[in-house]
């Protein structure tokens, strides 16, 4: 544990590191230039203040800044928040985030789950983005120090997916991520008028399936902790082996991958080897510059690394995220439905609500509202064997699948960022989280089941 809060310290340190270097140190985060061939490159405002995500539909055709995660759109008004700069004929950008935090949840025995730890979130990603003819080029590195907390990651009650040591499930914890978490390449280029044609290669990355990844969509990117329906709307982003090829008309983009299924294995600190097994398509529709949706479609191939006896999951998903912007105040809600389809298996719902208010770039507030059919609460047959999992959270799936049990999930919270220096904002924030269960899991969980996240943040601006 001393281990993971020095990292988790030395996270804190690494952005006025970063910030120091007068290129990346740029206090105005409207930039416009026009590169030799004619292409024009710019980060508009947004009328929040903030830079915006995507200042155009045909984005990387005109040359301008990337999707937020994969080939994913957001409202064209999304802040963009990190460091920007221009040299020559390049755009770059450095953002990410640093959680270090301790949970706790209340507890009415000894038996009930969940369990009281530091933990740490992070995420650091550099982007570059270049003409290239009437196109463009970018490419993209993301990664995080999350695997120093061990295989197990942190706890995070109702939480199912992924394995701590390619035995064992997860259970009431959320995974870490792998340390490389994207390493992409995207070329676009214009064919008429109003289209344009993309390819998006990565290894790792992310598919055409679902929003963009929670920790860079603005609704869900000030949250520590992962949501619980994050293997129906969100777990491909992180994808060992991915090929997307796109067409952008107007408002309108249509993209289908091909990728590995199977989800990254417990040793978090490399890269694996690609199959290319499985599918996927999405629409993406944007009617508006404050709004974006999509829905998508894909088959993973034997997607689970220790439940080998399912074949497949088809996952559909339909998302909508709406931006409001007043003076000084940048809104965006996001409300999503997916269900997981287990081939053979169930067929199970979710549903998410997500949103972050943040006020003269101080004060945030977010939340998150979710209700989840889970299977894999109880590895044994049922919510009666309450002593399935063990008190680190991990189950064997030697037993099979248990029943299938409805949960809600309704947290929110609110950071104070209390220092700025130069485009980094240090702050400090709390999270409280109800979990509203069927009876069959109280004596399992106990009642009621509430959870308190208390942690320090810094994010670039």
């Amino acid at each position: 544990m001393k281990k993971e809060l020095f990292l988790s310290a030395l996270l804190l340190a690494i952005p006025p590191c970063l910030i120091r270097s007068e290129d990346m140190a740029s206090h105005d985060h409207s930039h416009h230039h026009r590169a030799d061939n004619g292409v024009d490159i710019s980060l508009e405002r947004s009328p929040g203040g903030h830079s915006n995500m995507n200042a155009h539909r045909g984005m990387l055709a005109s040359g301008q800044t990337p999707e937020p995660s994969g080939s994913s759109w957001a409202p064209e008004s999304t802040p963009m928040e990190g460091i920007h700069t221009f040299k020559k004929d390049w755009l770059f950008m450095v953002h990410g985030f640093a959680n270090a935090g301790y949970t706790m949840r209340s507890k009415a025995n000894a038996d009930t789950r969940g369990s009281n730890e530091l933990f740490t979130t992070n995420m650091l990603m550099f982007m570059g983005i270049h003409p290239m003819g009437k196109g463009a080029w970018s490419f993209r590195a993301m990664g995080d120090l999350e695997p120093v907390m061990g295989p197990e990651g942190y706890p995070l009650l109702l939480q199912t997916g992924e394995s701590a040591d390619g035995i064992k499930h997860l259970i009431d914890r959320q995974h870490p991520h792998d340390m490389i978490m994207e390493l992409s390449s995207t070329l676009s280029y214009p064919v008429s008028q109003n289209g344009t044609l993309f390819t998006y290669l990565a290894l790792p990355g992310e598919p055409a399936l679902g929003p963009p990844a929670y920790m860079h969509r603005f609704s869900g990117y000030n949250n520590p902790t992962a949501p619980i329906t994050h293997h129906w709307f969100d777990a491909t982003h992180v994808t060992m082996g991915v090929a997307t090829l796109g067409y952008v008309w107007k408002n309108w983009k249509v993209d289908g991958s091909i990728f590995t299924g199977r989800e990254p294995d417990d040793r978090r600190w490399d890269i694996e080897q690609p199959k290319f097994d499985s599918q996927s398509a999405r629409v993406s529709y944007n009617p508006t510059e404050n709004f974006a949706l999509q829905a998508s479609y894909g088959h993973l191939s034997s997607p689970e690394q220790v439940n080998l006896s399912l074949e497949s999951i088809d996952k559909v998903n339909a998302t909508a995220v709406m931006n409001w912007l007043p003076p000084d105040e940048v809104w965006q809600f996001m409300v999503g439905w997916g269900i997981n389809m287990n081939r053979p298996g169930a067929h199970l719902n979710a549903f998410l609500f997500e949103l972050t208010r943040s006020i003269r770039k101080t004060h945030t507030l977010f939340g998150r509202v979710e209700v989840v059919s889970k299977d894999e609460l109880f590895l044994d047959g049922g919510p009666n064997h309450v002593h399935s999992t063990g008190p680190s959270g991990v189950a064997s799936l030697s037993a099979g699948a248990g029943e299938s049990k409805v949960v809600n999930k309704f947290s929110g919270g609110y950071i104070y960022d209390i220092l700025k220096y130069k485009q980094s904002a240090w702050g400090l924030g709390a999270q409280l989280s109800l979990h509203v269960l069927p009876q069959a899991l109280e004596l399992a969980y106990g009642s009621p089941v509430i959870t308190a996240t208390l942690f320090a943040r810094v994010k670039l601006l």
